[in-house]
């Protein structure tokens, strides 16, 4: 009688234990896969096979700011509606500096001691490890010439990757009025999402990134709906990359990064 108790118990444990397994996060499921191998998790991520995915960052700049449907050149279209500055991102305050300008190289940058910083883990909350001193951001003017967007590049750690892309915000109120990636390595179906699915980061239009001039903008992770202006639904099935998302939208507007610009720029307007 009591083993076939004890047999009972242990089944149903068993049962429960699969349950949860199998409604796990899947990004998650794949850390504990790879932790599991103890010091061959550095290796594993860093082969990992997902390959690297590179669109044009221009034509996605190009459709962050919402000008994709104009009928003319590249060239032509970034000369006319897109104004460059550099930001010193340790003071806030604008650069003058064309021959940076004109020859901007963000892996260049990121790869000299003199022109970047490693940040500590306190400073870090995107984990991107290493920022430029000296960033590009863009206003972007409409058909009247008057300014109407601010672009910022923005980045942060995900699952397997660092992923890179823009964020508008409108001028005048700071909402997001455009989310676009342009390189990850992450999975297909999950965290490439980003990508995949352009529906996804158009859910962000419209949001607010701001309370009380600090960023605080979340994206709602195990399938709970957002409740505010301040929140989107995360990616099914990927919390990490959902985790890097806000992180690099709450960095990249605060104040170690583009907030001081977005705030004197929003305050001129």
């Amino acid at each position: 009688m009591n083993f076939d108790m004890n047999f009972r118990v242990c089944a149903a444990m068993l049962c429960s234990l699969m349950i949860l397994t199998a409604c796990s996060d899947p990004e998650e499921q794949a850390g504990k896969h790879h932790q599991s191998k103890g010091s061959e998790l550095v290796k594993t991520i860093a082969n990992h096979v997902n390959p690297t995915v590179r669109l044009d960052k221009r034509l996605v700049l190009v459709q962050v700011a919402g000008l994709d449907h104009k009928k003319m050149s590249m060239s032509a279209l970034t000369a006319k509606y897109f104004e460059p500055h550099l930001i010193d991102l340790r003071t806030g305050q604008e650069v003058n500096n064309a021959p940076l300008l004109a020859h901007y190289d963000l892996e260049k940058i990121l790869a000299d001691p003199t022109q970047s910083v490693t940040l500590n883990e306190a400073d870090d909350p995107a984990g991107i490890r290493q920022r430029e001193n000296t960033g590009l951001a863009y206003l972007v003017k409409n058909d009247a010439g008057q300014y109407s967007k601010i672009v910022l590049p923005i980045r942060g750690m995900s699952r397997f990757s660092i992923v890179f892309g823009y964020l508008a915000l409108d001028i005048h109120t700071l909402k997001i009025a455009g989310l676009g990636f342009y390189q990850h390595a992450e999975t297909p179906g999950l965290g490439a999402t980003i990508t995949e699915k352009p529906q996804w980061a158009h859910s962000f239009v419209g949001k607010q990134v701001f309370s009380h001039d600090e960023p605080d903008f979340q994206v709602v992770i195990k399938h709970r709906r957002p409740t505010d202006d301040h929140s989107v639904d995360g990616i099914s099935g990927a919390s990490y990359t959902s985790r890097g998302v806000r992180n690099a939208i709450n960095y990249w507007c605060g104040d170690k990064a583009y907030g001081p610009f977005i705030h004197k720029v929003a305050a001129n307007k």
